[in-house]
């Protein structure tokens, strides 16, 4: 399996996020309660609904369950979000690359509680991905490129998620030698690729990748 889907229940411009998405293949979508409003809207061949469908519509719910759909529900009072069973479930499929919408928006803590679910992913050598309509997030542990005509906007930024990080940059407007960056440090904000690749080695720690529109 390549790619799976998760489509979650946050923030999600249906114009913008329906373009991208038509625009790549998935083998198999999860959808994360409310987030299979936004499936349904997109007419999206959902496998798997699961949740305690306290924020999905009857008129979702029943048009996923007829399009095929599997069902999984949970009580609502339970331990862990939707989003975090889904991504569960996505993990257990042992895909090459996990790509998750909707995960953004006005709720700042399911938003970071998301982001850091991602770190679940990274050593089990799957890519993981959070789009929305102007960045795509990603985690690094190690070296790795990306192609200035594949990037995902103007803007890269790179911010510790560890205690601090040892990162070499080249191809950058500001590219670095051997800098250990501590978390919460401004240093790797808003930068921009220069040359057609950019090249970032990263050592002691992990980093998360902001490919930015704006």
């Amino acid at each position: 399996m390549n790619n799976v889907l998760i489509v979650s229940g946050g923030s999600f411009d249906t114009d913008r996020m329906g373009e991208y998405l038509k625009g790549n293949k998935y083998d198999y979508i999860i959808a994360a309660d409310s987030g299979g409003e936004y499936a349904a809207s997109l007419g999206l061949k959902t496998d798997l609904l699961l949740g305690d469908f306290d924020s999905i519509s009857v008129e979702a719910f029943e048009e996923l369950k007829l399009g095929g759909c599997r069902i999984r529900e949970f009580d609502s009072e339970k331990d862990e979000t939707d989003f975090d069973i889904a991504l569960k479930e996505a993990i257990a499929l042992k895909p090459e690359k996990i790509t998750i919408v909707g995960a953004t928006g006005t709720r700042l803590d399911h938003t970071m509680t998301t982001f850091f679910c991602m770190m679940k992913v990274l050593d089990t050598g799957i890519e993981c991905e959070i789009i929305d309509s102007h960045n795509r997030i990603y985690l690094k542990n190690k070296d790795f490129s990306i192609e200035k005509k594949k990037q995902y906007g103007d803007y890269i930024s790179l911010v510790p998620v560890t205690k601090d990080v040892t990162l070499s940059i080249s191809g950058m407007k500001y590219n670095l030698d051997n800098k250990r960056v501590q978390r919460g440090e401004s240093l790797c904000q808003s930068n921009e690729i220069v040359e057609d690749v950019a090249d970032i080695r990263v050592s002691g720690g992990v980093v998360a990748v902001f490919e930015s529109m704006d």
